[in-house]
């Protein structure tokens, strides 16, 4: 703590009254004051400090701040210095912060992050990233009015100083993994920080462990997924933890966005008045509110010239970033991505419907072949036919036992399952009952279930093999002997002749008219999933977590390096586009498009929502459709367009 002498304040700023101490720190405090004219009471910051790290960022805040205007960012009205005295007049605001609220109302919630979103973007649109937000710089005024301030470690972050500093900069609980990495400071900081904070107001709680030790806490912020916010409001939540990715490219676009996403998500969980409810005075741009009462489309566009995007290596670099955070305030610069090479394309996604079961997940997708019909299988093993656009569904159907996958026949009238009553069933897709014998001849449960293109032959794996057998038949004509078929690991070609299997032996292609074994292909052991082109000269399978490999099916050879991609779960979304040229990916609730001849990227990652925490996805044949499961029961279709 400093000795702040009043005389010298006052001496500095004549027209003011200095009145009581409002707070003190180690280099400075603050005062109340009254301008004797004007009658009006102000608040004076004052630093009295011979550092000058800490004269540069006050000196950093004065101007930030007489640079920005906007009803919820804190106004300064005067700086002044006199005899190693600084001296900052700012707006008085003697509603306390956020700091200390505990659990709050999600109205009220919704409505403070709607204010600081809208004050965050008119300062990015000023170049400035603030840095530090968290509860005790977000400030009230006496009606209630919630104000940004303390922009005393903003950062301009266009250019080259876009780079983080060497030292760790901002407040550990609220820091982005890029600013502990060193990386490039921009919008997407600020939203990471806000997300910290509106969780904690959301739930009563941060989101990782009390009294975690910095060393873990960093860790979490690299490495752990924050805990999940299962409780409603499912919208709200699942915007904050949109904003909690790791990655600065999957949180919202930018703080204008995120204000969108907030208002729309308030007014589905809480209703058209949540703002009336919230009580919460709110001064933003009457635009947001507006396209936050419109459809949700997302639309991505090319990044500027000479943009680079970074990712953030969470695993062993994120440990090593700590060890040199800690030990010398040193951080890591990650590499340039190699694969955000993007073209010039922008890709859009509509939401076309949401299908809302009972809590749990939707484990695995079949769509339709001709119609809009799409097949659910959740995580106790029941399927639900549901036709997006109408309150059409069928189900559940069960057997005795667990499903484990399904598939429609080429003309959409039959869906076939696949369980652990070791058979094969036939249900009517548009009544739901049975309608063909089940095919019982097989040895245990069967995982996984194929139709031929012309519907004529059925392939279906069990522990000893693939059995194919005609719809309506009960036992096998035809068994091809591989070990452990992986759940919907069968697929065959698309001009019918051949069938590509994936196990614990790899990838392998079998010629379908005589049962032969064409080739396992290179580097598969083991593979999961398994995907034909649309032209059928392209096959792709998942062969490690997070990694694909793409072959050319004509000469049974790797056509490019391994696609590596972040976050890729065994519930990921993996098909090629309608022109066969590009694969497509869908991680939690992210698209990407990859060159696979290159393992690049070719377009700007698509960033979708989901109502709880993300899991299960799948895209239809030609990847114009995607569905996302969530754990609130929920699945949502996109249009990719």
């Amino acid at each position: 703590m400093v000795d702040v002498d009043r005389a010298r304040i006052a001496a500095a700023l004549p027209h003011y009254d200095i009145g009581e101490m409002l707070g003190q720190g180690a280099h400075g405090a603050v005062f109340a004051a009254r301008h004797r004219r004007l009658n009006v009471d102000r608040a004076v910051k004052v630093l009295l400090a011979d550092d000058v790290n800490a004269t540069d960022r006050f000196l950093t805040e004065a101007r930030v701040m007489t640079v920005l205007d906007h009803p919820h960012i804190v106004r300064v009205h005067e700086y002044a210095e006199r005899d190693g005295a600084w001296l900052l007049v700012m707006e008085y605001l003697p509603g306390g912060t956020l700091t200390g609220r505990g659990r709050c109302p999600p109205e009220q919630v919704a409505a403070w992050g709607l204010a600081v979103a809208d004050a965050l973007s008119a300062a990015h649109a000023n170049g400035i990233v603030h840095r530090d937000i968290k509860p005790s710089n977000l400030l009230f005024t006496a009606d209630g009015t919630l104000k940004v301030g303390d922009f005393g470690i903003a950062k301009l972050y266009a250019g080259a100083d876009a780079s983080a500093s060497a030292d760790l900069v901002g407040t550990p609980r609220y820091i982005a993994p890029e600013q502990i990495l060193g990386g490039r400071v921009g919008p997407a900081t600020d939203l990471y920080a806000l997300g910290v904070t509106l969780y904690e107001l959301l739930a009563g709680r941060p989101p990782y462990p009390r009294g975690l030790e910095l060393p873990a806490l960093i860790h979490h912020h690299l490495s752990v997924p924050p805990m999940p916010l299962d409780e409603p409001p499912a919208r709200i939540a699942a915007v904050i933890l949109h904003m909690l990715a790791k990655d600065p490219d999957d949180r919202p676009p930018s703080a204008r966005a995120c204000a969108v996403e907030l208002a729309r998500a308030a007014s589905q969980d809480i209703g058209p008045n949540w703002l009336e409810r919230a009580g919460v005075p709110l001064r933003v741009d009457g635009s947001v509110l507006r396209e936050a009462s419109e459809p949700a489309t997302v639309v991505l566009r090319r990044p500027s010239p000479g943009r680079r995007r970074a990712r953030w290596l969470l695993g062993a670099a994120g440990l090593l970033a700590l060890l040199l955070v800690l030990v010398g305030g040193l951080v890591l610069r990650p590499d340039d991505d190699r694969g955000a090479r993007t073209s010039d394309t922008a890709t859009t996604a509509t939401e076309l419907d949401t299908y809302r079961g009972p809590p749990g997940f939707v484990t695995q997708f079949a769509f339709a072949n001709h119609s809009s019909r799409v097949a659910l299988l959740d995580d106790d093993g029941f399927v639900v036919l549901w036709t997006p656009g109408s309150q059409d569904t069928l189900g559940p159907i069960r057997i005795e036992g667990i499903i484990w996958d399904l598939t429609f026949d080429p003309s959409d009238t039959t869906l076939a399952t696949a369980g652990s009553d070791a058979a094969v069933r036939f249900w009517n897709a548009s009544s739901g009952k049975q309608n063909l014998a089940p095919i019982t001849g097989l040895e245990s449960e069967v995982g996984s279930v194929a139709f031929s293109r012309d519907g004529s032959v059925v392939a279906a794996a069990d522990v000893s093999g693939i059995r194919l057998t005609n719809p309506g038949e009960t036992r096998p004509f035809e068994s091809m002997p591989v070990a452990a078929v992986t759940n919907h690991g069968l697929v065959y070609s698309p001009d019918g002749r051949r069938l590509a299997s994936s196990s614990e032996a790899g990838v392998e292609l079998w010629e379908v008219n005589t049962g032969a074994l064409l080739r396992r292909l290179p580097g598969t052991t083991p593979s999961s999933g398994v995907v034909f082109s649309p032209d059928g000269s392209l096959l792709a399978a998942a062969v490690g977590e997070g990694r694909i490999q793409v072959w050319s099916v004509a000469e049974g050879i790797p056509v490019g390096p391994v696609i590596v991609v972040p976050n890729l779960s065994p519930g990921g979304a993996v098909a090629f586009d309608e022109n066969s040229t590009h694969l497509v990916t869908c991680e939690r609730t992210t698209v990407r498009w990859w060159d696979p001849t290159t393992a690049r990227q070719v377009r700007e990652p698509l960033i979708l929502h989901t109502t709880a925490p993300p899991g299960a996805s799948a895209f239809n044949r030609d990847a114009t459709r995607l569905a996302i499961s969530a754990g609130d029961g929920t699945v949502r279709l996109w249009s990719m367009d």
